[in-house]
Formats: structure tokens, sequence, C-alpha cells
């Protein structure tokens, strides 16, 4: 599956950076509890949050304005055991184990925290903490923000962001049709009557829904009608299934699923359309960059109804923290912070004022977004689960035909009563179990030579790096690691000079200043005999040479491979082509692997990259999108031979239908993992169990063997007070399977036992064709590593747009991207050297107004 680490590199590359290259001098932290007589405090927190580098900043200036606490942050895979966020699962022990694992942690479930860890004893009420803090105004919070986490007297957790759930519409269909758009503060009446004007059937099958709410969850839908279907005044609660209201509802949704369909039940396939669909409100971006798509809020029947869905980012306290006033003080101020997940509103009228979150959103999003937050509807799902599941389940037999309505929520009242009465007795007989927050680790022994070290890459990873820094602190007493969270700055050696005395990043030694931040690192091989260098790849040590010097260590390379969905194979009758196979092998395979309709439909490919999939294709294919013969590298988008391969990786989409058009990365992952695609591009991760299935990319008059994303380098501080100890650690690194997530950099490591028996003997193979062979970096390398070409890479993604939505010609959508590019590229040349990268935004902007309003 698509890795973490792509979407972080990707997100690197795609950004345009105005991270300044200047250092600090401010001395490194080895210490893993900072000096004085702070208290620490843990904050864990979901893998992504934490490797954006977002939380950084309000570190530290929470800890500016309170010098006597340190904030110390978890990522949730190490505390839930997890080798990937992507096995994540709801687990019996899940709230034992993030309560143990950390004083305050992110509620990751989007209908906010449930009533499980309440009635434990799991987590701390906050509602003393309110009531003593005379700033903290539970007024300033939006509609049910805070209400949504507050019951049984207590509040047990603070929202941080919102997220509103609202409807789009496709204006192209409604056009067509000659059904009027919708306007806010429309009735479930004017819903309806548009739905079915809007749906189309043909033979019996749905080809244009009215509207498509995905996932489809009859209950929710039901709830946004009569709002919550449990009457908690007392406990337990009595369901209101058979209430009139319940029960009209409840028909007028069967009506609008199944007796005369005009609201899609699964999700749709590619030859289906939706004239409206349910989005969140953070989405909104990648929509509106399409002239036909419109945006309303839920509708309502009642100046004060509540109809649309609210989502959260909440944060909550331990109840083993012993340190609950500081906890207090964290949570608080982030509830003043802008939201970490961009496009999310901050659940504070104050903040959402502060940080001009409405200035210069888009009118139309900004319209429905204010109604949709004066009509936020709360989340009841989770709080009495087991009286929802009794309402699923006769739900189910109901729209299937085999009970009535009134039957099914008459037997559904009866069952939920009964199941809310047994969990009420076993929750007042059960006696909360004593919770406690883990420890910090042992801090090294007096004598020891600590020294930081900070990975990049996903959070995941850290537990390898962990595990290796023991391992090597058992061979080499005398120095203690401490191995620090990742960061997505890991990307600029520059920017974590003063975070480590050691790291892991991308070889971008031609980005402004770098050498001058980083130690050389020939002294240390010249005073070490017993180091080989020789046993390194010649063409990944050259990405970390220049003027002669070496500044850092090749670690580990990513490649990029194609998997396979071997039953889908099997089915076909079709066997796993071998290492040499071509590009017309690979489009015949995936014709071959393309069959159905519909919700039946499956795919030859998918991509959970756009952008990165066709650089690859146009690479195989003899593309060249840099000329490296100017400085700095210009685009060459219109070179003949890459207009042509654009055109052969969208006629993959377009012309043989062969592979979805996604609009988000989720929407092709999920046709993936429900087994409807046969094959798809990703990254190379030795430890994931779910890449068994792999082969090279098909060869091509462009090149053969493994493409290569980026090399992971080793490099030490040119301001560490400790450079032989981390010239130590990253000699060991290099030979340590454990911490090589792609494939190494040592010729000695390819013959490792550990990759003969995990990694397929012909992407071994491809693998040291690529890397004995290529001398020079590819185009896609020099793009992920070099921050100043990152515009290029927007413009790129923009022209692939414009010809699978817009219908624009492969040639149309890139001389205009190339004349963008050639403007940039001009203007940085004008601009002469350049010490501080923000001059690329602001020549890129030139380029391109419309980056400025990103």
């Amino acid at each position: 599956m698509f890795k973490p680490m792509i979407y972080v590199l990707l997100a690197a590359t795609l950004l345009l950076t105005a991270c300044s290259g200047a250092t600090t001098t401010k001395p490194i932290s080895t210490s893993g509890e900072p000096p004085g007589e702070r208290l620490t405090i843990s904050f864990a927190v979901p893998d992504w949050e934490l490797e954006r580098g977002y939380l950084d900043h309000s570190i530290k200036q929470f800890e500016t304005q309170n010098p006597d606490v340190h904030v110390e942050l978890k990522p949730f895979s190490e505390i839930l055991g997890l080798s990937s966020m992507e096995t994540f699962d709801v687990t019996d022990d899940l709230w034992q184990k993030l309560v143990s694992g950390a004083d305050a942690f992110r509620v990751i479930f989007l209908n906010g925290i449930d009533r499980h860890p309440v009635r434990e004893g799991l987590v701390y009420d906050l509602k003393p903490f309110i009531d003593a803090n005379t700033t903290f105004h539970p007024d300033d919070f939006y509609a049910d923000a805070l209400d949504a986490s507050t019951w049984e007297g207590g509040v047990w957790a603070i929202p941080t962001a919102l997220d509103y759930e609202l409807i789009l519409f496709d204006k192209k269909i409604f056009d067509a049709t000659g059904v009027s758009y919708p306007e806010t503060g429309w009735t479930w009446d004017n819903f309806v009557t548009k739905a079915r004007a809007l749906t189309i059937h043909r033979e019996g099958q749905a080809t244009q829904w009215g509207f498509v709410r995905h996932p489809f969850r009859p209950v929710e839908i039901i709830e946004l009608r009569t709002g919550s279907l449990l009457d908690d005044a007392i406990t337990p609660p009595i369901p209101r299934f058979t209430e009139p209201e319940v029960v009209e509802a409840v028909k007028w949704l069967f009506d609008l699923t199944y007796r005369d369909p005009v609201m899609a039940t699964e999700p749709t396939g590619q030859d289906e359309t939706a004239a409206m669909w349910s989005s969140m409100a953070s989405t909104w971006p990648v929509y509106s960059q399409q002239d036909d798509v419109g945006v309303i809020p839920y509708p309502i029947d009642e100046p004060d109804a509540d109809t649309t869905p609210m989502h959260f980012e909440q944060v909550a306290m331990s109840a083993g923290t012993s340190h609950p006033e500081a906890v207090w003080r964290w949570i608080d101020f982030l509830s003043r912070q802008p939201p970490s997940q961009p496009g999310w509103a901050p659940a504070r009228r104050s903040v959402t004022a502060a940080m001009g979150f409405w200035d210069g959103m888009d009118a139309e999003l900004a319209s429905a977004l204010r109604f949709g937050m004066d009509h936020a509807a709360q989340p009841s799902l989770g709080k009495w689960d087991v009286a929802y599941a009794a309402l699923d389940a006769e739900l189910r037999a109901a729209f299937e035909g085999e009970k009535s309505v009134e039957d099914a929520l008459r037997d559904a009242q009866s069952q939920a009563i009964a199941d809310l009465e047994d969990q009420a007795s076993q929750l007042a007989a059960a006696t909360p179990a004593p919770v406690a927050v883990a420890t910090k680790r042992p801090e090294a022994a007096e004598g020891t030579i600590p020294i930081a070290f900070m990975p990049m890459g996903s959070a995941n990873e850290l537990r390898s790096f962990r595990d290796a820094a023991e391992r090597f602190h058992a061979v080499n007493p005398g120095i203690k690691v401490e191995v620090k969270n990742p960061s997505l700055n890991a990307v600029n050696p520059a920017s974590l000079v003063d975070q480590a005395d050691c790291f892991q990043s991308i070889a971008n030694l031609d980005s402004p200043g770098t050498l001058t931040v980083l130690y050389n690192l020939n002294p240390l091989i010249d005073a070490d005999p017993s180091f080989d260098l020789t046993d390194f790849f010649p063409s990944l040590l050259s990405l970390y040479q220049q003027e002669g010097q070496l500044w850092g260590m090749p670690a580990g390379v990513q490649p990029y491979v194609i998997a396979y969905n071997q039953a889908l194979l099997d089915a076909a009758g079709q066997t796993p082509p071998g290492s040499t196979w071509s590009i017309d092998d690979f489009l015949s395979l995936a014709q071959t692997l393309t069959r159905g309709e519909g919700t039946n439909r499956q795919y030859g490919l998918a991509s959970t990259s756009e952008l990165l999939d066709m650089l690859v294709f146009v690479e195989r294919l003899g593309g060249q999108i840099l000329d490296e013969t100017t400085d700095p590298p210009s685009a060459d988008f219109t070179n003949p031979d890459t207009i042509e391969a654009v055109k052969y990786y969208t006629d993959l989409s377009l012309l043989h239908d062969v592979k979805p058009i996604c609009v988000t990365e989720d929407e092709c992952e999920t046709l993936i993992q429900a087994d409807r695609v046969a094959m798809w591009g990703t990254p190379l991760v030795l430890h994931d169990e779910s890449q068994a299935n792999v082969l090279p990319f098909p060869e091509g008059p462009g090149g053969s063997g493994l493409p290569i994303l980026h090399v992971r380098g080793y490099f030490i501080s040119a301001q560490t007070a400790s450079p032989q100890a981390c010239w130590e650690w990253i000699k060991f690194l290099t030979t340590d399977v454990g911490v090589v997530q792609g494939l190494p950099s040592r010729r000695s490591m390819v013959n490792a036992e550990v990759y003969r028996q995990r990694i397929d003997v012909d992407v071994l193979d491809a693998y040291r064709t690529s890397v004995e062979n290529n001398r020079e970096p590819t185009d896609l390398q020099v793009l992920i590593s070099q921050e100043q070409l990152t515009p290029y890479v927007t413009w790129l993604e923009q022209a692939y747009r414009q010809i699978v939505e817009g219908g624009d010609s492969p040639q149309q959508a890139l001389s205009m991207a190339q004349r963008k590019a050639d403007d940039y590229h001009t203007c940085v040349v004008a601009a002469g050297p350049i010490e501080d990268p923000s001059v690329y935004r602001m020549c890129a902007e030139q380029a391109d107004p419309g980056l400025s309003a990103d």
C-alpha cells in the first residue's frame, strides 16, 4: 500500500518552502530531559501530525510562556505498538494504551471522544479546570463543539479544530437537466425534488445518481432529519426508534435508496456519475479548481434545525497523569492555536478571527460553511453503541425486504432497551482500573557521551532507530544516542543542524548554505582505516560529494515498484511478468486485467500518486522534464518526447480506460483495498509484509532497472561537539539491516539473507542494475532533492489535471506549464546567487500569481 513516507516526501516537493538557510549557534540539546527544574509532559499525536512538524513551533511558543514545562511528542504508532498506522484498528485495549502511554493525546475519531474511556475512568474530567479558568470562555467555541464532549456532569475533551460535511454539486449536470442550483436554506423537500430530477436509470441500473454519500450510513442520515435517536436525559437512555417522526424518516430514506432509488448505497463506479455528493469542507480546495462544481450546506426544515455533520479534532487528558495542572495548561494553549490540518476551522471563534480564517476564502465556500457552522449536528454514534448496533441490524432487514419498517423498528426498540440495560448494569458494577502514564526512558550514565539523532520519514520508523540505538549502545557503551522525533524539515539539512548532532536527510548539497552547516567526513574517514568506502555504490556516494569532499553517507534507497494483486492475476489466468517486461507488455496486461462495469469495474492500474506515477512513466518512455545544461536546471516540458510520454500516461485513462481518474488519492486507495485494482505504483518498503508481490517498472526507451525516488543520507552537524561519536553511530547505521526501509547503499548488504528472503530476486537484480549503471541522478531524483525546482512539480500537476479533467491536449497543458517555468527560471537567474530560499517563492508567485493564494 501507499506508505506515509512517500506522502511526506511528495508533500515536501510540492510545497514552495520559504525556510531560511541561515543557522543559529544555540547549543544542541542532547539530554532527554530539558535543563533546569522543568517537568516533562508527554503528548501523543497521529504519526502524520508529528511528521509534518506543525507542533514544533507550538511547543516552542508554549514552553516560552510556560518555562517550567517541557512537552515531549509521541507518535501513535509507538504507543499502540504498530509497525504502521495503516494497520490501525480499534482494539479493546486502545484507550488503555493511549492513557498509559502519554499524559495527553489527540482523539483520533472524527466523531470525537466516546463514552467508553470515560466510563472506565481512563480520562481526566476537565470541568474543574474550566470552572477555575476565568479566561477559558466556553461560549467562544462554535455551536455544539464543546458540548459534544460534555456529559454526565463532566467535560472529557477539548476541541481544537472542526470540519463540516457539505454537499457539492456538478453545475454542468444541473444545467443539462434544467434543474436550478440549490440555495442556502433549502429544504429536504427541495433536496428530494432535485435528486429525483437528476437521477438517470438505464436498463435497471443507475448511470447518474441524484446524491451520493460515502460511506453510506443509514442511521447518520436518519438523525439529520430527527436529531439523536436516543433520549439520554436518563441513564440508560431511551431509544426513540418507534416514535412517528423516526418511522417517517426511515420510510423516507427507504424510498430514496430502495423503492425509487436516487441515493447510492454503494461506492459509485467509473461509469456512474453523481449530481450531488457529500464532502468535507476541508477538501474544497481540490474541487474549487473545477469551475463546474458548487457547494451548499445540508437542507433544513426549521430555522433552528441542526443538519450539518460536524467532525472534531480534540485533546483529552489521561487520568493517570502525574501533572494534571501542567497538562491542562497545554490543552488550553492548544485550543487557542490554528488547526494542524489544512482546511479545518478553529474550534474557537477568537482563533478564527485572529488567524484571518475567512480572509480570502472562496465566497461560495464561505457562505455554505458559515451556515453549516450555525446549524451543526452533533454526532451521537458511539456514545451507546449497543443501541445503534441493534438498529443497524433491523434496518438492514427492512431495507432488504425481510420485514416492514414498522416491525423492524419495533424489534430494534425492544432489543436496544434490553442491551442498554445490560450495558448500564455492567458499567455500574465495573471498578475502574488504576492508570499510570509510563515514565521516560532512563538517562545516559555519567561519563557517557550523549548525541541527538533525528531520522527522516514516518514516525512509525522511530522504533527501528531506537532499537538500533540500543544495539549500538551495547557495543559502544561510551556513547548514548537519543533518537528524536522526525520532521518534514528533514528534507533540508540546513534546517536541522541546530536540532540534532547528526541526522538523516536527502542529499541537497546545491541548496544555499548547505555545505557550511555540515561536517566534512573526509578527516573522519582518513582516520578510520577499517572503513571501506568502496563497499558503497559509486552512483549513490557521488550524491554526497562536492568540492572533492564527502559531506554525508548514503543510507538507503527508496525504489519505486509496481505492486500487483495476485488473486486478480490468477482469476484472469495471468502470471506476473519477468523483470525485463516492456511498456507494451505493461499496457497489454493492464488491458487484460481491466473488466466489468459500474460498481463491479476492475482496473488494470490505479494511482495513489498521479504525479509521481506520471513522472516515472515519462522517464521510462524517454521524456525529459529538466534541461540540466543550465544552472539552475530549466524545465523541458515541451520536449516532443515528453509530450508523447505524458500523452501515453493520460491515455491510460482517457483512451484505454484501464486506469480510473481519482480526484483524491483516497479514492484510488479505496479501490485498491476493495480488490478492484490489479496493479499500482508504490515505494518499496522492506519491512512491509503487504509488499510481497512487486515488480520492477516496465522497461522503455528511457531506461531499465528500478526507478529510484531518492537516496536518504546520514549527516553530521557542523555545530556538534561530538563528531567522532556521530561518526561511529552513522557507520553502524549503514550496516544495520533493521533501519533500511527501502534497499541498502552498500554492495555487501544487498547480498544479505534478509533481502533474499523478503524481496523477489528480479527486483534485487533490477535495483543493482539501476545503481551500478546509472551514474547521474535522474530528473525525478533531482526534482525531489532540490527545493528550488519544486514549482516545476506544481505546474506539472496542474498540467496533468488540465488534461484529464479540463480537456486540454498534452501540448496545450504542457505549453502553459512551460511558460510559467520559463518565467520562473528567468526570475531566479536574474536574482543571482540566492542565499535566501524565500526568493524562490517570490519568483514562483510572479510566474504564477495563483500560487500566492495557496
